[in-house]
């Protein structure tokens, strides 16, 4: 893994993480047992105790027991404040290194502002918002037909390029740049 975060609820083989290098991972650890199974040379194990964690794992669990219907997604969320605690955060030692020295980067980066530049405000912030904006010049937005949904039985006969030119020419509008 390089990048990105990902959510195990599963079980884990042995070696977890090896060549482990970026991105994140939220281990669900109900038997107490990933911690032998990980390969714990260039990762650290952590508890996770964010607010950003946690909301990041709350709404993913949500959205994937939305879609999937699954009973460990839905037991987890039953009793959620305290199944934070069966998480274990995978972050390798690489990662975390490279982020801390992206933010030392930023701080020397930014440079400090004077007073004079402080008076300076954007026009942005300066202008007086009274209510509504209309938002919609050039083109105009048309809400979107929805094709009628088909039977896989029916679906699967299909070969050609599926149009369906009755509700396509009944919306058709004329629009120019």
């Amino acid at each position: 893994m390089t990048g990105g975060k990902v959510i195990v609820l599963g079980l884990t083989g042995r070696n977890f993480a090896a060549g482990m290098s970026g991105g994140i991972a939220f281990v669900l650890n109900k038997t107490g047992q990933f911690e032998s199974l990980c390969n714990k040379d260039t990762v650290d194990l952590m508890e996770v105790t964010e607010n950003e964690d946690i909301n990041f794992l709350h709404s993913f669990i949500t959205e994937f027991w939305e879609k999937t219907e699954s009973e460990v997604a839905k037991s987890l969320l039953d009793s959620w404040p305290s199944s934070v605690k069966l998480f274990v955060k995978v972050f390798p030692k690489d990662y975390q290194r490279a982020l801390k020295n992206a933010s030392q980067r930023l701080n020397i980066l930014t440079p400090k502002k004077t007073e004079e530049e402080q008076k300076i405000q954007d026009i942005e912030d300066i202008l007086i918002k009274d209510g509504f904006v209309d938002k919609t010049k050039g083109f105009i937005k048309y809400k979107r037909e929805k094709l009628n949904y088909r039977l896989p039985e029916e679906r699967i006969l299909d070969y050609n390029e599926i149009y369906d030119h009755k509700s396509v020419f009944k919306t058709l509008k004329v629009q120019a740049a």
